[in-house]
């Protein structure tokens, strides 16, 4: 799948396909990108990175059908998940809607300084990797395939501004933020990062495990691989119980 297609999971909820990343050619991963419709309240989960996936995601909003209100759920502050959150304010622009944007508030520093972010996990490889010998060079690097970002937008806030919720999904009792009257539901993981969170959607059954999955990524400094192992086994119990 290329950059960008997008899938129909159901009539009210597309996927748009991000990329992996080749970093010596320069191209930046992008994550995968869910939105979905419930009544007039549009959710779009990630924004990915680059102009060409946020032109996407423009169009995806512009043919899900009509809103007047937009969420925008950010599930951590990884560069290829936050590149295009401005995205929110514009997309209400256009629309004339009302938005509102969350991030986890654990992520909000290396949103705000991916460039620590990434130089402290790569040390971690110093001696244990060939190549790895000067993370703030390669941290540098890093980012910069990614620019522009832009993780913040007029509107955003965190979810912790919000009252936690006790969310039962399934057999699961579990512990996030509820919207749209149990349409949407935010699950706090905290596994591939310090405040990961995984996303329910009740009428697609559909729980999006972002990165918590991506089991390279368990180098990072503020990973957990208990808690992605408990994110994992959530994603299992909820399968099987269909």
């Amino acid at each position: 799948m290329a950059l960008g297609e997008v899938v129909e999971i159901d009539q009210a909820t597309l996927l748009v396909q991000g990329q992996e990343l080749i970093a010596p050619k320069g191209q930046p991963d992008v994550a995968n990108s869910i939105l979905h419709l419930t009544g007039d309240t549009l959710f779009l989960i990630d924004t990915g990175a680059t102009r060409a996936f946020r032109d996407v995601l423009s169009a995806a909003a512009q043919d899900i059908g009509a809103w007047r209100h937009l969420v925008v759920l950010t599930t951590h502050g990884h560069v290829d998940h936050i590149g295009n959150n401005d995205l929110a304010d514009q997309l209400a622009d256009d629309h004339r809607a009302t938005v509102q944007h969350l991030v986890p508030a654990k992520e909000l520093a290396q949103m705000r300084d991916p460039l620590a972010y990434w130089t402290t996990s790569l040390r971690r490889l110093v001696g244990v990797l060939p190549g790895y010998d000067h993370p703030e060079e390669m941290a540098a690097q890093l980012v910069s395939i990614f620019e522009p970002l832009q993780p913040f937008g007029a509107t955003t806030t965190t979810f912790e501004d919000e009252p936690i919720e006790r969310l039962d999904i399934g057999p699961l009792s579990l512990t996030g933020w509820s919207f749209c009257d149990g349409a949407v539901n935010v699950v706090r993981s905290q596994g591939h990062c310090a405040g990961h969170v995984m996303v329910h959607i009740r009428d697609s059954q559909l729980l999006h495990l972002a990165d918590e999955s991506n089991g390279p990524c368990g180098a990072m400094h503020d990973a957990d691989q208990l808690k992605i192992l408990t994110a994992l086994s959530h994603a299992a119990t909820l399968v099987e119980s269909g």
